[in-house]
């Protein structure tokens, strides 16, 4: 499937699952302890959102925060440094700080605009934020299958020594996956033994949006924190009944415009989850919750 190597080393996911590990991440923070099922709104720090929200007043609707640093013009290692730094140098003067930030450099190839020749660079970018003061560095670094499982897997214990959690990803832009291929890569990222893992398709019907979130549902048995979720429009529905099936992660846009395809606003996700939560989560019915959004989603239509 063009994912790379993956590690030969022995996969226990029980492990996780002996982890408190919202505790972990939130411990420090205003917001209190997130139940897994409630989802984690992850606001999106782009260049426009900044330009739009000086005063940071949108932060109010994340659990968490992805700070895109590929979206950021920068000229050299210490700019892309300096640029995150002065973002958080301002959040912590807002009433919502501290949230957990994920710092990424998303490669061209994954949608983002660090190019993909220059995808190794990236690990001078990381080393610096993760010798900055603890109350400066970055929670987690995004890093995706293909770059860890390409041997880098080492990165993932090299970051936690200077307590940043490493999230693996993939992103897939033309299509779904079928029932084993998911298996496959949750496999590949797994054994990875990342901190929290994220998969994003793009399903091209309602039967392959069900079929991704059975998935996601059997994958919240074995990650506490995952994003499991399909892109574009016919999945956008998957962004909100994912974490009501127990992978949390779902990330929002907080200025403007979308980042990725089928992105909902992060404050319209907050409200979402909560509306839904107690309505659908008990049911853990994948047709039920699908459907239950799609209603949800037709109430918000003018």
């Amino acid at each position: 499937m063009g994912c790379g190597k993956t590690v030969a080393k022995a996969n226990n996911p029980a492990r996780y699952l002996l982890v408190p590990f919202f505790r972990i991440v939130f411990q420090g923070t205003k917001k209190p302890n997130p139940d897994s099922s409630s989802g984690l709104v992850v606001g999106l720090i782009t260049p426009e959102y900044l330009a739009s929200d000086p005063g940071l007043t949108r932060l109010s609707a994340c659990d968490m925060l992805e700070f895109r640093g590929d979206l950021f013009p920068a000229v050299s290692i210490p700019d892309a440094v300096a640029i995150y730094t002065d973002f958080i140098g301002k959040a912590r003067e807002t009433g919502d700080w501290p949230l957990p930030v994920i710092h990424t450099l998303r490669l061209a190839r994954d949608g983002g605009l660090w190019p993909d020749r220059n995808g190794l660079a990236r690990i001078e970018v990381w080393e610096n934020l993760a010798a900055l003061p603890p109350e400066t560095r970055p929670g987690f670094f995004d890093i995706e299958l293909e770059t860890l499982g390409d041997g880098h897997e080492d990165w993932v214990k090299r970051f936690a020594g200077a307590s940043i959690r490493t999230i693996a990803s993939h992103h897939q832009f033309h299509r779904e996956y079928d029932p084993v291929e998911y298996r496959d890569l949750r496999r590949g990222l797994l054994e990875l033994e990342p901190d929290g893992i994220k998969m994003a398709v793009t399903c091209r019907s309602k039967e392959a949006c069900l079929t991704l979130l059975d998935f996601a549902r059997e994958t919240a048995e074995l990650h506490p924190l995952a994003g499991i979720f399909s892109m574009g429009a016919v999945g956008k529905p998957t962004r909100i009944a994912a974490p009501l099936l127990g992978c949390p992660l779902t990330y929002g846009y907080l200025g403007g415009r979308e980042i990725a395809p089928g992105q909902w606003p992060a404050e319209t996700l907050k409200r979402g989850l909560k509306q839904l939560h107690g309505l659908l989560d008990a049911r853990r019915d994948v047709q039920g919750i699908w459907e239950g959004v799609q209603a949800w989603e037709r109430g918000l239509a003018p």
